[in-house]
């Protein structure tokens, strides 16, 4: 099985930031990191649906790729439209 041999999964995508007079300078990766411990690895032999493994991730402190992006715009270094372009989210 794939989840005895992996540890570790990373994603990551890179968004748009850095506005001087209204265009952005640079790119920078936002992203999430999961860590397959014991009781993420049982669910995913179990096939648990995603949304639930999210879920179990995040409470296990996983941060997201969009709380990551958030952080960004809180530092105003993106905007709300970047992110949500970037992760196909309008809730952003």
């Amino acid at each position: 099985l794939i989840s005895a041999s992996v540890s570790v999964i990373v994603a990551q995508r890179l968004i748009r930031c850095d506005i001087v007079d209204g265009d952005f300078t640079k790119r920078v990766a936002v992203g999430e990191i999961l860590q397959l411990d014991k009781n993420i690895i049982d669910l995913i032999n179990a096939e648990t649906p995603e949304s639930v493994l999210r879920e179990r991730a995040i409470a296990s402190g996983m941060t997201t790729m969009k709380q990551n992006a958030q952080e960004l715009l809180q530092q105003n270094r993106t905007t709300r439209e970047e992110i949500s372009f970037l992760l196909d989210d309008e809730e952003c």
